[in-house]
């Protein structure tokens, strides 16, 4: 897939709303942050420090999801 830039990743949706794309390597350095994020948390031998992180991870995804 070529690569393109921010303005022609931009789109209308069916609802109307203009949403911006995310190009493959944008994709896969937000891949690698959460990998990280999740390394970190296994990592982790205090459970309550752990289940902390497993939180904060869920925190952001879920967030992520509502923008």
């Amino acid at each position: 897939m070529p690569c393109l830039s921010a303005f022609a990743m931009i789109q209308l949706s069916q609802k109307g709303v203009l949403s911006m794309g995310m190009t493959d390597k944008q994709f896969q350095s937000w891949v690698r942050f959460l990998l990280g994020d999740l390394r970190d948390m296994d990592k982790e031998t205090d459970p309550e420090k752990k289940a902390a992180k497993l939180a904060e991870i869920m925190e952001n995804l879920q967030k992520t999801l509502e923008d």
